[in-house]
């Protein structure tokens, strides 16, 4: 089964297949009749090091050349001004292609010392004309017509093979792959050394080959110095190009064309590590992918974050890039990060996304205090609603993963004491997140990916479940790397088995710091982290969680902080609180923040308050800004409904397996947005489950 394919437009009528290229592989046995003079010779690895491909499990479409108009952004990007590189000969110093191509090398970053020669400048240097004069004055005995008949056939189909052969200076030799059919489909060629000699003697040398393992004899006339700079420039002219949803396989050797950038050497734009991947932002040269309309793309060519793999399973990154990809496919999410491409080389697994620069966390900090008016509060509540429509779609998500690939079915989520956990019954086909935090919530502040002036956010970093490799097979976790806690739900620490209900609590947790920041900043909500430590229980460890486990002899409860709960009356009676800001306080406490799982709102309900939410204040500006704080008396109220340890409301605890007992509380009066009441349990399973 081949996971990679090419995706090069107007050729779906026939695919043909690059391979990639592995140090010390031989060329296969395999014969081509649509080629002429074509051979299998029995070949001696190269000694020098060269990779030499051919067997590989996956493929990639060759890319073929495209008319001016197709090449993406090639009409509007300067190149002459862009390129470190790149600068262009003026018309009275240009002597031949070879000095074109040679000045419109882009040099690539991280700084490799391997350029490329961007396919938008091959297609302008290219013309029909220039290749006829570059062949005449390479064989001048080649008529008028031989020459233009070679040159049309070079601009229709080896644009970038003649580029390798003006950058030789080898041009008028064009003849000799036209007449044998080989074209820009088949780069990149194979180098060989040792091959015997076709003819008299016995005589080794270097010669070059097809994919297939063919050899081209009509180039035996070429010295071996000839042949390896062939080899060598070729990779200048086949850097590839990324279209939406592609999955490449390159060469080892292939340059990639992701160019500098101003800022690109600031500690900002260094790559950052995870537990499971690296991120590195890079801007991939216009002309070489096809990511976003150019209508999109304002003022400046936006970047893409590319992440690294660190495990080389093929089935962790199926199942990542499998699913990122079937979110989308129908119409992107505007609140879910979108999976441009991907692509593997050397053995690494990379997926490219939109690049974001930044997430709400940092937001938050950036933005101390911000203001209590139309336009901010405005923005939050669509954003706020924006998640939980992503959330939602997530959650409605069943997967496809054949339950045949290890771990499609039975995910298993590290805890962080490096315990385990399992998913619910039931659980098992359908997506979820698993690390909402704000640090996985992107903003995006402008460009294509952005449809608001202030900015959007998106989930992203689809990391504890289902869409990555936390599976207990993965053999990826580090030592010393933890998860962070903070937003985890009790069952994590109770060793229960998790279901969706999982992101709805950190969904709570998310939504009681966003409501935070808006009415007391980012101060506010360091200090909600203090308030949460300084409430642990006798037992635990100082840490910011939003609930406790506190252990007594056989029972393991667990319950919402007090430091959480006086929170959130503080906030209930702030200044700025107005009657949103209590509906989204008490959706929080009530259906969010619930200690059992099974009682926590659905996502699909979730979404409907939020769409209400954010409706009633479209139409009433004085429910989302008019302040209407409570008093210490009916703050106290609001409090009776919500799970404490010390008596009513929801808490899990292990004592007998088949006690489960329902208390009703009254619930307080809500003003607007009330949910319907529900009925408050305490569950109770044998200690030693929790020991398991």
């Amino acid at each position: 089964m081949k996971l990679f394919r090419g995706s090069g437009k107007g050729e779906s009528s026939k695919i043909k297949q690059r391979p990639l290229l592995h140090n010390g592989d031989k060329p296969s046995s395999k014969k081509s009749d649509a080629t002429v003079n074509r051979d299998n010779t029995n070949l001696r690895p190269s000694t020098n090091g060269r990779p030499v491909p051919i067997h590989t499990l996956f493929s990639r479409e060759s890319l073929t050349p495209r008319p001016t108009s197709s090449i993406h952004n090639a009409d509007t990007f300067n190149y002459e001004n862009h390129s470190a590189g790149g600068t262009e000969l003026g018309e009275n110093q240009i002597v031949s292609l070879e000095e074109r191509l040679r000045s419109s090398r882009e040099e690539v970053r991280p700084q490799s010392g391997r350029p490329f020669v961007p396919i938008c400048r091959q297609d302008s240097i290219l013309t029909v004309e220039a290749i006829e004069d570059d062949i005449r004055r390479c064989d001048t005995t080649m008529s008028i017509g031989r020459a233009r008949f070679y040159a049309r056939w070079a601009r229709q189909n080896g644009r970038k093979l003649y580029a390798t052969l003006a950058y030789i200076e080898r041009g008028a030799d064009v003849y000799h792959f036209a007449e044998q059919g080989i074209s820009d489909k088949d780069l990149p060629l194979n180098y060989f050394q040792g091959v015997p000699s076709v003819g008299k003697g016995t005589r080794e040398k270097g010669a070059l080959f097809l994919k297939e393992g063919v050899r081209i004899k009509n180039l035996d006339h070429w010295k071996d110095k000839t042949l390896e700079e062939f080899y060598d420039v070729q990779w200048l002219m086949i850097a590839p190009i990324f279209e939406d949803k592609t999955d490449l396989e390159l060469a080892a050797r292939e340059v990639l064309p992701f160019i500098s950038f101003h800022g690109a050497n600031t500690d900002a734009m260094k790559p950052k590590q995870g537990a499971y991947s690296e991120v590195s932002p890079v801007q991939v040269h216009p002309s070489h992918h096809e990511f976003w309309k150019k209508e999109y793309v304002t003022t400046k060519e936006p970047l893409v974050a590319v992440k690294r793999l660190f495990s080389s399973d093929e089935i962790e990154f199926r199942k990542e890039r499998d699913i990122l990809r079937a979110l989308g496919s129908k119409k992107p999410h505007q609140h879910l990060i979108r999976l441009l491409a991907t692509y593997r080389q050397k053995e690494e697994f990379h997926l490219i996304f939109p690049y974001a620069g930044s997430n709400l966390r940092s937001y938050w900090e950036k933005r101390s205090l911000p203001e209590f008016d139309h336009g901010t509060v405005m923005w939050a509540l669509t954003q706020m609603y924006g998640i939980a429509n992503a959330l939602f779609r997530l959650h409605e998500f069943k997967v496809t993963i054949p339950l045949e690939i290890g771990g499609a079915g039975n995910v298993r989520v590290q805890t962080e004491d490096d315990g385990q956990i399992s998913v619910h019954a039931g659980e098992e086909m359908f997506g979820r997140h698993g690390d909402i935090k704000p640090e996985n919530i992107l903003w995006f502040p402008e460009g294509p990916e952005a449809h608001d002036p202030l900015g959007v956010l998106k989930l992203a970093d689809f990391g504890l479940g289902r869409f990555h490799g936390r599976d207990s097979k993965s053999g990826i976790r580090p030592s010393g790397i933890r998860s962070s806690p903070t937003y985890e739900p009790p069952e994590c620490k109770l060793r229960r088995p998790v279901s969706r209900a999982y992101d709805i609590w950190s969904c709570g947790c998310v939504w009681l710091e966003f409501i935070t920041w808006l009415l007391k900043g980012s101060a506010g909500i360091d200090e909600f982290a203090d308030r949460r430590s300084n409430n642990v229980g006798p037992n635990e460890i100082d840490d910011d969680n939003f609930f406790t486990i506190i252990p007594d002899n056989r029972v393991l409860e667990a319950t919402i902080r007090d430091g959480v709960e006086q929170w959130v009356k503080q906030l209930h009676q702030h200044d700025r609180c107005s009657q949103l800001i209590h509906d989204l306080l008490n959706l929080t406490m009530d259906h969010l923040l619930l200690i059992d799982s099974n009682e926590r709102i659905r996502a699909g309900q979730f979404n409907r308050q939020m769409e209400d939410f954010y409706q009633r204040a479209n139409k009433n500006p004085d429910y989302m800004l008019k302040p209407a704080p409570s008093s210490p008396e009916d703050s106290k109220a609001i409090f009776l409904g919500i799970p404490r340890y010390e008596g009513s409301g929801s808490q899990m605890s292990f004592s007998d397996p088949m006690k489960v007992s329902l208390s009703r509380n009254s619930s307080a009066p809500r003003k607007s947005g009330d949910l319907s009441p529900k009925s408050k349990k305490t569950v109770t399973w044998p200690s030693d489950l929790a020991k398991g």
